[in-house]
């Protein structure tokens, strides 16, 4: 048996099929051809297998990233607007992408940014919806008249707002609310999303208490059958409304019957404050002197047109119609027709004429001038007299036209005293009379006139007189 030399040993593996080597080869090429084979043969599947793992990783890489590329990053709204649905989200709907998001819940009136979540196998990919208000609210404001001491609310001046979220209503400037008249208010309308529109409206402000005042309205006398110009010299005087509402009722009036009637002014304003007045009407049948009344008072108002100027104070008013009745009324003894109206005309006519014609022509002058008065009567037996008593500032004071022989007995404002020393010294009992139906007068006159017998005239000296001074005394 023959030895093999330990180096050419060649281990032989049984577990693998070996080709056989050609004819010439030795055991051991053959041995080295088989394990390069198999190694080539190794390398070739683990290349194979690489192939294939880097195919199908780069399938999935590729579904993976078309999952990720297909979301969108997000949708920008406007409020108010449809919500957008799971395929606007997506550049390519479906492919298997779903979402997690219930996009059913979200408020398109709500501004704001919702996420929204979406799957693929084990993947998640997240977008965002953004609701945003960029549009203003629109509204529509009225004008408000108010009573002062209301508090008006800026909600208050708006009749209509429409905006795709909530709006909050306030004053730009709180308005004044104490004082009378119209101011400009501003409103804001704010949405949700910080928009702002500036509204503007008026604001009038009233007191209740400054009613329409009625001025001009005064009690009429007329004869039946004359008709009535109820606005004539009527006026409506308001502070705050230049043209007051006003409105007369006279329904009850009947002018072809002799009565007194009420008439009713009404003045309202535009803030609905009303004032009123009520006048009479007083109504009666036409006298037959009718026509020597309306000449006398012709005749009356022509001659106070000339003793009258406006810069006259109303005791150079009275002393100017004294004068003229002395001086132009010729006295005649006896007693005068007592008719008053035919007396005064023909002692506005400076015909002769007794106490009578003189007492009633100054009435009816002191009546023309607006002058407050009423006639004194004396008849008894000791005789007849008639004079009046005047009102002058506020007190009553006796005037007596009536002209007599002594020159010193002028009585002009006199007062109680001053009468009685008078008549006891120069005509005793000519002012008797039941004092307690007359007015008192008082201590002093404001006044004496005295009457010059060489230029045959009267004359007013003004200051506080003593009764019983004589024409040579000095005011007080």
């Amino acid at each position: 048996m023959s030895t093999v030399d330990a180096a050419e040993v060649i281990p032989v593996d049984n577990t693998e099929n070996v080709e056989s080597g050609e004819p010439g080869e030795s055991s051991r090429d053959v041995y080295f051809r088989n394990l390069a084979r198999k190694k080539k043969r190794r390398k070739l599947i683990l290349l194979i297998s690489l192939g294939v793992f880097l195919i199908a990783g780069g399938v999935f890489g590729f579904l993976t990233y078309r999952f990720f590329a297909n979301v969108r990053p997000g949708i920008t709204i406007e409020a108010g607007e449809a919500i957008p649905g799971v395929e606007d989200f997506l550049y390519n709907p479906g492919q298997g992408t779903h979402a997690e998001t219930d996009l059913t819940n979200i408020d398109s009136r709500e501004p704001g940014t919702y996420p929204v979540d979406f799957t693929w196998l084990f993947f998640k990919a997240s977008s965002e919806l953004v609701i945003q208000d960029t549009v203003a609210p629109v509204g529509e404001t009225r004008d408000l008249l108010c009573k002062i001491g209301d508090k008006p609310k800026a909600e208050d001046f708006v009749v209509s707002m429409s905006d795709e979220t909530d709006i909050s209503v306030r004053y730009v400037l709180e308005p004044t609310l104490n004082k009378e008249g119209t101011r400009n208010v501003n409103i804001v309308l704010e949405d949700k999303g910080g928009n702002q529109t500036i509204l503007k409206a008026n604001l009038t402000l009233y007191d209740e208490k400054n009613v329409p005042v009625i001025k001009g309205a005064e009690d009429k006398h007329i004869f039946t059958g004359d008709s009535v110009s109820y606005r004539e010299g009527v006026t409506v005087i308001s502070n705050v409304d230049p043209a007051p509402e006003l409105v007369i009722d006279n329904s009850q009036v009947n002018l072809d019957k002799p009565g007194i009637y009420p008439v009713t002014y009404t003045a309202t304003d535009i803030y609905g404050r009303t004032g009123t007045a009520t006048i009479r009407i007083q109504i009666e049948d036409k006298p037959e002197d009718y026509d020597d009344m309306m000449l006398m008072y012709e005749k009356a108002d022509q001659l106070l047109a000339s003793l009258i100027t406006p810069d006259m104070n109303e005791m150079e008013k009275l002393f100017a119609i004294f004068r003229w009745i002395r001086l132009n009324i010729p006295w005649s003894g006896g007693r005068s027709e007592h008719n008053e109206i035919q007396q005064v005309i023909n002692g506005l006519d400076g015909k002769p004429g007794d106490c009578y014609t003189d007492a009633m022509t100054m009435k009816v002058l002191l009546e023309r001038a607006g002058i407050n008065h009423f006639v004194i009567e004396k008849n008894d037996e000791t005789g007849m007299h008639y004079w009046l008593m005047v009102q002058y500032e506020g007190n009553w004071y006796h005037v007596d036209p009536t002209p007599v022989y002594i020159t010193q007995f002028v009585t002009f404002l006199s007062t109680d005293a001053q009468i009685q020393i008078d008549s006891d010294k120069y005509r005793p009992h000519f002012y008797d009379r039941d004092t307690r139906f007359y007015p008192a007068t008082p201590v002093l006159s404001p006044c004496k006139v005295t009457y010059n017998p060489e230029v045959k005239d009267y004359f007013l000296e003004v200051g506080d007189w003593l009764p019983g001074a004589d024409s040579d005394g000095l005011p007080r």
